[in-house]
């Protein structure tokens, strides 16, 4: 029992180490991720003054450039079954989440947000890819009309990668000091950590 937790605990120094590593850092443009089963690859390119995620379909050589990154790329990572792949992308203030997911023949995207109809700020703290959802975590400010803070949170948000379809979200209320030590100087914990190819 104790081998096993000294196990996880390195496992858990190494994640978090790696993710500090390549935390906050921007995707460069041009720099390819090839997914798993090495079927398909993506890379950020500038097309027309805008940023898009172009998709290669590595068996037909069909290119897919749907999908408008329109904010810097902080975290790019291929779920295993090679038919999606999760970001966080930097925002004023923040970021958010991305799911871009295979469906059929076409690539479709969901953006990955605390859900909340008023004003917030909210930053990614943790992100953990599985083979079937993705989880985020989001530190979370309220704002009041004149952009004032009223209330912190910790918001987790669970998504589907086979549909993009959030199942499951949980809202803890935190303190102003706790939502202080969950950010910066400390950087977001993404895992499997980024790996540049």
């Amino acid at each position: 029992m104790r081998v096993e937790r000294t196990s996880l605990l390195i496992l858990v120094l190494i994640c978090w180490i790696a993710a500090l590593c390549c935390a906050d850092e921007r995707v460069p443009l041009g720099v390819e991720f090839t997914s798993p089963d090495s079927r398909y690859s993506v890379h950020l390119e500038e097309l027309g003054g805008l940023t898009y995620f172009v998709i290669k379909d590595r068996q037909t050589q069909r290119l897919n450039h749907s999908i408008i990154m329109p904010t810097a790329v902080l975290y790019l990572h291929w779920a295993s079954d090679s038919n999606s792949f999760v970001t966080v992308e930097h925002i004023s203030k923040g970021s958010y989440g991305r799911v871009i997911y295979r469906d059929k023949l076409k690539w479709k995207n969901v953006e990955v947000k605390p859900p909340y109809e008023g004003t917030m700020d909210s930053s990614v703290i943790g992100l953990q890819l599985g083979s079937e959802m993705v989880h985020y975590k989001f530190a979370v400010t309220k704002l009041t009309a004149d952009w004032k803070p009223f209330n912190y949170w910790f918001c987790d948000v669970n998504v589907q990668l086979k549909t993009g379809k959030v199942i499951n979200v949980k809202w803890t209320p935190i303190s102003e000091s706790e939502l202080s030590a969950s950010l910066w100087p400390h950087l977001p914990i993404y895992i499997p950590p980024m790996v540049y190819q």
